[in-house]
């Protein structure tokens, strides 16, 4: 039976639920301390929360991009979290049911609901807005111009401000994009440079980038059809300013014509796929300029198939 408080007013409001408590808390850290009437515990851990979470996000903005834990390992530390909070707040609503004087409970639902707005949906989502417009970035590969680094399905994280004190150097991976959509690629040739590719092999300044073949190519984190994918594929290690990278052609067949070059301008880049017979198919090479540039990829976050089934052992991988 649900009891009631007497007021000075003369007035009565019942006494708060635990278990209402206990749900507010697993909205909000600090909710449900507020709604049982303790308020400054309920800010202290709110604000403790938040200082957690705020430095969670500029270790993460600063940092390598690295690897995320699986979804149940995000679920467990909530559920962890999420009892301990509760249990304190529970408890706070039992104590604190027969302490009105000294204590002021948000017992109105629209109250509730506004500091959960204000002070846990809002500012969480804002802080996520801010990271993925400013340092954090995400692309869905499409295609095997990047095989056999990259596959279709893939989601990579990359670092919106690789390139604000620097451009990016010959041989290194960039994330191009306009309106129309983003892709990963790899820069071959940079301002001021005479680039032409012939028969799939870059020329910078007349001088074609040293290739050396492979003979067996073994890349981990494959499943079966990636594997007799790339057993079709003949491979090189190709040079560039001292940057060497696996590139791929299709054993059978020719390329396609090879794609226009010519002298850059200051702020060109001349980039291509590292799988060339795709690339050059596909028109996955040519000129792009500065402002096309979106970053710089870092780790693969998470891979697809087309079916929608993940594909194991590829979470974490570093793009390079």
């Amino acid at each position: 039976m649900t009891t009631r408080t007497p007021k000075a007013s003369g007035s009565f409001v019942p006494d708060p639920s635990p278990r209402v408590a206990a749900v507010l808390s697993y909205l909000m850290p600090g909710l449900g301390h507020a709604y049982a009437g303790d308020l400054r515990r309920g800010v202290t851990i709110w604000v403790a929360m938040a200082v957690l979470f705020l430095v969670g996000e500029v270790v993460w903005v600063t940092g390598p991009h690295v690897y995320l834990p699986d979804a149940w390992m995000w679920l467990f530390i909530f559920l962890t979290y999420g009892a301990s909070v509760a249990r304190s707040a529970g408890e706070t609503a039992r104590n604190c049911a027969h302490e009105t004087q000294s204590h002021r409970a948000l017992h109105h639902p629209l109250a509730i609901c506004g500091v959960w707005l204000g002070m846990g949906l809002f500012p969480v989502c804002a802080s996520l807005w801010y990271v993925e417009a400013n340092h954090v970035g995400s692309v869905r590969v499409e295609g095997y111009s990047m095989f056999p680094q990259l596959l279709p399905g893939d989601r990579v994280f990359f670092d919106r401000k690789a390139f604000l004190s620097s451009p990016p150097v010959p041989g290194e991976l960039v994330v191009v994009g306009d309106g129309a959509g983003q892709s990963v690629v790899r820069v071959v040739a940079i301002g001021g440079d005479r680039v032409s590719i012939r028969h799939g092999v870059p020329a910078i300044n007349g001088v074609s980038l040293e290739r050396y073949p492979v003979i067996n190519m073994q890349v981990p984190r494959f499943g079966p059809d990636e594997q007799s994918l790339l057993s079709i594929k003949r491979g090189y290690v190709e040079s560039n300013e001292g940057r060497a990278y696996l590139v791929v052609e299709t054993r059978a067949g020719t390329l396609a014509a090879d794609p226009p070059g010519g002298t850059l301008a200051r702020d060109e880049f001349y980039v291509i796929g590292d799988d060339r017979s795709v690339a050059i198919g596909e028109g996955v090479a040519g000129r792009v300029r500065l402002g096309a540039l979106r970053g710089r990829p870092e780790v693969i976050w998470r891979s697809h198939r087309e079916d929608g089934s993940e594909r194991t052992g590829r979470r974490g991988t570093r793009v390079q």
